[in-house]
C-alpha cells in the first residue's frame, strides 16, 4: 500500500507497514522523522579509473522497493557529518594480539555453553580459542576503531594524529549497537567503561578493561529479524607511538589513529545451556548441528552458528562476528 501526501511541491510516497495503515485510518499519521540509506546501489559499478565523473553507472542502479514490513529496516543509512573535508571514516576491526582477546578457530569465535565444554575444546584446540558463557573474567572478543592504512603508508599514530584525524572531524565512536539474535543470546558482558587500554612510553601495556559488565537492552528494533539491540559505552583507544622505535603494533590491529574499542562476551538462553548427561535443547536441532566433529579429534559436539552485529553510533560503522555457541556431547 502507498500513502502519498501531496503538499504543494513536496510529494511523499510511502510504503506503510501494519502500524502505519492504522494510523492513517484513524487519521493520525504523522511523520516526525526519517532516514535515508543506499542499500539498494551496488558501487562496485562505478569505474574508478573513468575520466568522466558523472557517476552513471551508479545512477542507473535499479531502485529497489520499500519493504512493508516492521523489522526490516535500512542497513547501511546515510549519515550528516559536521564537516565534508574528510577521505576517510573510522571502521570497525577485530583485535587477535593481545593474551585476553579470543582468537578465532576457522573464521568463528567458539563460545562454550558450560564448564565441561571449556574443558574438552581445550583439549581439543587450546584455551587461545574459547569463550565461555556468561564470564566476566576469562577471554572476550575485542573490537577496535580506527583508521587502518597499508604498512607502507606514513601517518602519525600518536595523540594529535587521532585529534586531527578523529576527534576533530566528529567521528569519534563513544558508544556502539550490538545486535544479537534473541533466540540464542539473552545478555551480553562489555569492557568496563571506566576501564583503560594504552600503552607507555615504554611500550608496555596497561588493560584494566575487565571484569566485563553488564549493559541494558535498549528500545530498537533491530535490521534483523530476532534480533536484539544492546546499547555499549566504548573504552578510549590510548595505544599510541610515541616515538619511531617503538613497535605499538604488538597491542593493536590498526595501523593509524586508533578512536575507541569494546570488549564483548555473551550469555545463552538458559534453556540452552545443559551438560552431556542431558539431551540438547530442541533449537541444537532447529538452527544447527547435533552430533558432529568440528575439530580434527572424535570428540562430538552440538552446536549453533549465529551472527553478531556492531555498529558505531556516530560512524555507523559496521562489523559481522560470527559466533558458534557449543556444547559438549560425548567422546
Amino acid at each position: 500500500m502507498a500513502h502519498q501526501i501531496d503538499c504543494g511541491d513536496l510529494i511523499i510516497d510511502a510504503v506503510l507497514t501494519d502500524m502505519g495503515r492504522k494510523k492513517l485510518i484513524r487519521g493520525d499519521l504523522e511523520i516526525t522523522a526519517f532516514a535515508l540509506g543506499d542499500d539498494e546501489i551496488d558501487y562496485s559499478t562505478y569505474n574508478r579509473v573513468s575520466c568522466t565523473d558523472d557517476f552513471t553507472n551508479i545512477t542507473d542502479t535499479p531502485t529497489l522497493e520499500a519493504y512493508g514490513n516492521g523489522p526490516v529496516n535500512i542497513q547501511y543509512g546515510l549519515i550528516s557529518l559536521p564537516r565534508d573535508d574528510f577521505l576517510y571514516i573510522p571502521k570497525i576491526h577485530t583485535n587477535q594480539l593481545i593474551t585476553s582477546a579470543v582468537k578465532k578457530y576457522n573464521g568463528r569465535y567458539y563460545l562454550a555453553i558450560n564448564e565441561e565444554t571449556v574443558y574438552k575444546i581445550k583439549s581439543d584446540i587450546g584455551v587461545d580459542y574459547i569463550l565461555q558463557n556468561d564470564k566476566s573474567i576469562y577471554k572476550y572478543v575485542l573490537l577496535e576503531s580506527g583508521m587502518d592504512f597499508p604498512s607502507t603508508a606514513v601517518i602519525p599514530k600518536n595523540f594529535r594524529a587521532k585529534k586531527s584525524y578523529i576527534l576533530n572531524y566528529g567521528l569519534y565512536d563513544k558508544y556502539y549497537y550490538v545486535h544479537c539474535d534473541r533466540r540464542f543470546i539473552d545478555d551480553i558482558l562489555i569492557s568496563d567503561p571506566n576501564g583503560e587500554f594504552k600503552n607507555t612510553k615504554s611500550n608496555k601495556l596497561i588493560n584494566t578493561i575487565q571484569p566485563l559488565v553488564a549493559t541494558k537492552q535498549v528500545n530498537l528494533n533491530s535490521y534483523v529479524e530476532n534480533y536484539s539491540v544492546f546499547r555499549a559505552p566504548a573504552v578510549d583507544n590510548q595505544i599510541y607511538r610515541f616515538h619511531e622505535r617503538m613497535n605499538e603494533l604488538l597491542y593493536t590491529s590498526i595501523n593509524g589513529p586508533r578512536s575507541s574499542l569494546l570488549a564483548l562476551n555473551f550469555s545463552c538462553d538458559q534453556k540452552l545451556i545443559t551438560d552431556a548427561s542431558s539431551s540438547p535443547d530442541s533449537r541444537f536441532v532447529r538452527f544447527g548441528t547435533t552430533n558432529a566433529s568440528p575439530f580434527p579429534t572424535n570428540t562430538k559436539y552440538d552446536y549453533i552458528d549465529t551472527i553478531v552485529m556492531v555498529e558505531g553510533t556516530v560512524t555507523k560503522s559496521e562489523i559481522k562476528i560470527p559466533i558458534r555457541i557449543i556444547r559438549y556431547r560425548s567422546g
